[in-house]
């Protein structure tokens, strides 16, 4: 098994060894952190109600688009692993997809907002991050807002 799969059935093990949402994501936190991490995502997104679309690149389960959904008429996701598209899914109403970072399926300018939180510290190289970047604004509309971010441990 080539490490492209290794890596793939770690994160479907993760989302399927919990039923706790935060923790298949590993980032276990209290109801206040996450409040705060919000706001702050909230803030540099530039979020106000009515935006159209939104994508999370690594959107895990779908727990951080879960607390953006209020300003958006359209939600999508990638992530890596199958298993958290799946759990995406079942909570959120959207396009959510199984695929990489540095190879988004989405048509040209799609977006409103890009987010990319707490995944490139798991991409394979630097050269892979840059791919993802230039994909994330390939899918970005004109005028739009891309935030890449993680969380302080």
């Amino acid at each position: 098994m080539d490490s492209h799969s290794r890596k793939q059935k770690e994160w479907d093990e993760q989302s399927l060894s919990t039923a706790d949402p935060s923790a298949q994501v590993c980032r276990p936190m209290d109801p206040e952190s996450v409040g705060v991490l919000v706001e702050d995502i909230r803030a540099k997104l530039k979020l106000r109600p009515g935006l159209g679309a939104i994508l999370d690149v690594g959107c895990g389960n779908g727990l951080l688009l879960e607390q953006l959904a209020g300003d958006f008429q359209t939600l999508a996701g990638v992530d890596y692993s199958a298993d958290m598209v799946k759990h995406a899914r079942e909570r959120l109403e959207g396009r959510f997809e199984q695929g990489e970072a540095a190879k988004l399926s989405f048509a040209d300018h799609s977006f409103d907002r890009v987010l990319g939180y707490s995944i490139f510290l798991y991409f394979p190289s630097e050269d892979y991050a840059l791919e993802a970047v230039r994909e994330m604004g390939r899918v970005l509309a004109p005028g739009g807002v891309a935030v890449i971010g993680d969380l302080l441990d």
